[in-house]
């Protein structure tokens, strides 16, 4: 046993001054390290304790759960100073800020965006961020930033109205809700902030009339900062989370195992009658270390050790906190599904996987690899995540895979597996998590772990790993390979014919466009030349329906001219006449 294990166990045992408990902590941080994301084989970034000497673990009557638990990150820094350090620089901290000028991303500098017969200006008016909505030079509505939502991809902003047809005492004006535009980051591009949402919005009518008059959902509650933008956007106790969200639906740990005895009525409720969050509730705006850690007090003013299971007065959980909690997928991943845990984001695969972003904690729950595999083996909270259309995936990332399934770490042996040549060889992330999912900036991976021999993905003429890669051939071929090569018999009944791709594109569900357009962008068969032969069809996808089709078909057809193309040239949100003219236009004149 080494010096630096002396001083833990005594650090641990004995009541030192605050700074020694301090140091404790930390070690303590380090003996209960997840997974090295380095690479499978690292476990632990210290020697494990001796089984004779057990890791110290909290108090039968801890409690971390309550509002008096909790005590905000700056208690963490003095200890933690690396991964405070990190922690500020990611986007959880940034994921909700006031508006001011430090927050905005956006661009107020009284830039206009013209959106059917309306103008709307983005501009600073006596101190305040303001997007003024004008028809005929009239303005017809004014909403005022008071918080912003996300920094990294797209930014969006929570507000209020302040002028606008309704009566002055119209709820309209009181109560803070998602704003109608965003602001697309790597584009610099503001857009209708539907656009963003798998739903269909009719927006023009058959004249070519703008419909939206941007006050889009009667309903005072929908898309309000206190009862939605709060509950992932932010930190607050976990006693809250169970009492404004509710007990028979809180995201996280499966709802059949906790239990919070006597119910509390939560005492926030918005005008509809719906138990909300308010500022008051709040640790943090943004995701900051309680959220994943649970109250600190204890561990911070008793230098008890931190617990990764939520404990307090009442709360009973149906399984039995683990000893090392850090090395539980139970745990890990239900912790991070309180926030990736979203429902309502467009329809779901026939797989139970999403099709829309931040479901990751639902959909790795729902895969083939959920008792084992947990968030961490990837991801490190501290720090930012991997930019979606980056060429090459994070080596640690495809390392992960075979911590568990050793067998095929050896080069040859994944060479067997995989059955394709040394150029044309797909990692583990491109056949068991396939790029099938609308994200915030391009098309992701599934966290949904699966095979490409998934019968239902396939008896539905949906995405699948293969044609992902090999869009010119049909789905019948991949049915066929996937017996021939790897002896799979998927049982299928009357497959479309003609090439997976072009299936794809007139597929009866919208998002399934995109999938099939940015598969055509990225395959490498013909080193690019069959997107650019398939790029009247891919274009197509410009003239869809649904808007974020059109917004993520923009990407696609970039990706194969390699170009950029700019409003002038195409406009997603344009009138559908002037849309159709501008693709005539990019098709007649594609280099």
């Amino acid at each position: 046993m080494g010096a630096s294990d002396d001083k833990r166990r005594i650090g641990l045992a004995v009541g030192l001054s605050a700074l020694v408990v301090g140091v404790a902590g930390v070690e303590l941080w380090r003996e209960f390290e997840p997974d090295s994301v380095e690479g499978p084989a690292a476990v632990t970034t210290s020697p494990a304790p001796s089984a004779s000497v057990p890791p110290k673990l909290p108090s039968a009557d801890y409690s971390n759960i309550f509002k008096y638990d909790y005590v905000g990150p700056e208690a963490c820094r003095a200890c933690h100073a690396e991964k405070y350090a990190n922690w500020e620089k990611h986007p959880h901290a940034r994921m909700n800020r006031n508006a001011h000028a430090n927050s905005m991303r956006g661009d107020f500098s009284g830039v206009s965006l013209d959106y059917g017969q309306a103008r709307v200006v983005f501009e600073q008016r006596t101190g305040d961020y303001v997007m003024s909505v004008l028809r005929n030079d009239e303005l017809v509505r004014r909403f005022k930033v008071t918080r912003v939502v996300g920094s990294r991809f797209v930014q969006m902003y929570i507000g209020v109205q302040t002028v606008g047809p309704e009566p002055k005492d119209d709820v309209v004006y009181r109560i803070e809700k998602k704003l109608p535009f965003a602001y697309w980051l790597r584009r610099k591009q503001w857009f209708p902030q539907t656009y963003d949402e798998a739903q269909k919005t009719d927006e023009f009518d058959e004249s070519g009339a703008l419909l939206a008059h941007f006050r889009y959902d009667e309903r005072p509650g929908a898309g309000t900062w206190r009862r939605t933008c709060t509950l992932c956007h932010n930190t607050f106790p976990y006693a809250t989370r169970l009492e404004a969200v509710g007990q028979d639906r809180v995201h996280g740990f499966p709802v059949e195992d906790v239990k919070l005895d006597p119910p509390r009525e939560h005492a926030a409720l918005d005008e509809e009658r719906q138990p909300v969050v308010e500022d008051w509730d709040l640790v943090t705006f943004g995701i900051s270390c309680e959220s994943c850690h649970f109250g600190g007090r204890e561990h911070v003013e008793e230098g008890e050790p931190i617990s990764f299971w939520p404990r307090g007065a009442g709360l009973t959980m149906a399984q039995t906190a683990p000893e090392a909690p850090r090395g539980s997928a139970y745990v890990i991943n239900g912790i991070c599904r309180q926030c990736h845990a979203a429902t309502s984001n467009g329809p779901i695969y026939p797989h139970g996987g999403g099709t829309w972003n931040s479901r990751e904690g639902l959909d790795l729950a729902a895969g083939n690899c959920a008792s084992e595999i947990r968030c961490t083996h990837c991801h490190d909270p501290h720090v930012a995540g991997p930019v979606p259309n980056a060429a090459v995936d994070d080596p640690k990332h495809v390392s992960a895979c075979v911590s568990c399934h050793e067998d095929l770490a050896d080069a040859d042996a994944a060479k067997r597996h995989h059955r394709h040549g040394d150029e044309d060889a797909p990692n583990c992330l491109d056949c068991h998590m396939p790029r099938i999912v609308h994200g915030l900036d391009d098309v992701i991976r599934s966290h949904r772990i699966s095979s490409p021999s998934e019968p239902r993905m396939l008896n539905e003429a949906m995405p699948n790993a293969c044609n992902l890669c090999h869009v010119d051939a049909s789905l019948g071929w991949t049915v066929a390979q996937l017996k021939r090569g790897w002896g799979v018999d998927v049982k299928v009944d009357g497959l479309p014919e003609g090439p997976a791709g072009e299936v794809w594109l007139k597929h009866d569900v919208p998002v399934v466009h995109t999938i099939a357009a940015h598969a055509y962008a990225r395959t490498p068969i013909g080193d690019g030349e069959l997107g650019r032969e398939a790029l009247p069809h891919i274009a197509s996808l410009l003239k869809d329906d649904t808007p974020a089709n059109r917004m993520f078909g923009v990407l696609a057809v970039e990706r194969i001219l390699g170009r950029s193309i700019d409003a002038e040239a195409y406009t997603p949100w344009a009138p559908p006449a002037e849309r159709a003219r501008q693709v005539d236009a990019l098709l007649a004149k594609p280099q």
